[in-house]
């Protein structure tokens, strides 16, 4: 993590004891201070960082605490500390604050100002429209929302009806998500946040609670996800990666047929500054994924999902110096050729009341570009103590799943919640 994340985890921190201490001595639910946690100890049979090491034994902790002064103020806080390499020789230890805002009701507008997670869309695991909030690629915890973090701004959301609102957002920095960088290339390869993202808003239009649950969305900011452009060095020794100013525009719905849960996500994204055709960059492209699931026996659920992407614009024969860059976006964008379309399915029940758990979740890109697969069990040893087992398994030698392959490896967790 960087220097940023450890000072805001430590700022967090400090604001969350502040929060505390002038409001501990306040009644339940009259300004008290509400403090949840886990403490989890993990291990992964390799990073996910593309290097080829092995064997992670770690620990972290996580903090929660929420606060109402008043009726129409909260706050939340929550704040991480991961030792995920405990006995090797480059130990090392990371702050971050997950979130940390505070919310404000005024009759039929909501407002939180701070730093939050903004996740948007219905599919499952590929959100096309899910642009907003950073991620991390490379922590070593074990599920998706591990690796969601908040951006700082501001988020305001009027209830139009009971049923439906629209959202504001204004971003107020930039944060971008962190991707695994293959070892050889990591010397060559540089990241350029930009100084002054310049201004970042959004969009919503939300409905929830009827026969269809819907929304539409618009975006522009920068993307969280790098590309390689046509300002390339000439010898091709380093590879200048940015983050280009786009606009998404987006559309969700989910509603049910039945026993037959149904979903639909797509987003249109063009960049502000497009690039010419016989340059490296990232293209216009529409990304929508579909998908139906049905539960069955009672617990057995089954999902299916098709996802597609098309690139307008592609570069045919980039020069030479230009080469390096094409496939970092192709990897990046899945822009190796102008339609790419894959499945996934995910497959999970539950026995013994709940306390015990399975699902095996796979991603293939058609016809031949890869598949990746992730089976996971839990077991609930009490109301406090759950372990997970798992592994990610990765085949194939396209742009996407290809390079993982060296983050292939079973992983494991014992959490204590509180």
């Amino acid at each position: 993590m960087t220097s940023v994340s450890l000072h805001a985890g430590r700022a967090g921190c400090a604001l969350l004891l502040s929060i505390w201490g002038a409001t501990a001595g306040a009644d339940e639910g009259d300004g008290a201070v509400h403090l949840s946690g886990a403490l989890r100890g993990h291990y992964f049979g390799s990073s996910r960082t593309l290097d080829d090491r092995a064997d992670f034994f770690g620990t972290s902790l996580q903090l929660k605490g929420v606060a109402r002064p008043t009726e129409q103020v909260s706050m939340k806080m929550e704040a991480r500390a991961i030792a995920p390499a405990l006995g090797r020789s480059d130990p090392h230890s990371e702050a971050q604050l997950i979130e940390g805002y505070m919310s404000l009701n005024e009759g039929r507008w909501d407002w939180r100002l701070g730093k939050q997670i903004v996740a948007w869309g219905r599919a499952d695991g590929i959100n096309p429209t899910d642009v907003v909030s950073p991620r991390d690629a490379t922590i070593l915890l074990p599920f998706d929302a591990d690796q969601r973090s908040g951006l700082w701004g501001v988020v305001g959301s009027y209830a139009w009806t009971s049923e439906t609102s629209l959202s504001v957002l204004w971003k107020t920095d930039f944060e971008a998500s962190r991707m695994p960088v293959p070892l050889a290339q990591r010397s060559a390869y540089r990241f350029e946040q930009p100084p002054h993202p310049g201004a970042q808003w959004g969009l919503r239009l939300n409905r929830t609670g009827g026969d269809v649950d819907w929304s539409v969305s618009l975006f522009r900011g920068r993307s969280l996800w790098p590309h390689a452009g046509p300002n390339q060095a000439a010898d091709g020794a380093t590879l200048r990666l940015t983050y280009p100013t786009v606009t998404m525009l987006g559309a969700d719905l989910a509603t049910n047929f039945g026993d037959y849960g149904t979903r639909f996500e797509a987003a249109y994204t063009t960049p502000a500054h497009p690039v010419a055709p016989h340059e490296p960059g990232l293209r216009r492209n529409v990304y929508w994924v579909a998908g139906v699931d049905r539960t069955f026996f009672p617990r057995l659920n089954v999902n299916v999902q098709v996802f597609a992407r098309h690139s307008w614009g592609l570069p045919t024969n980039l020069p030479p110096r230009y080469q390096w860059a094409g496939a970092f976006n192709a990897a990046t964008f899945m822009q190796q050729r102008p339609w790419v379309h894959g499945v996934t399915l995910r497959i999970s029940n539950a026995w013994l009341h709940d306390t015990l758990d399975a699902e095996v979740f796979v991603q293939r890109f058609l016809p031949n570009d890869g598949t990746f697969v992730q089976p996971m069990v839990g077991y609930a040893f009490t109301d406090s103590v759950r372990g997970t087992l798992g592994a990610q398994l990765y085949t194939g030698s396209g742009p996407q799943l290809g390079p993982l392959k060296a983050n292939r490896g079973a992983f494991a967790e014992l959490r204590y919640a509180f």
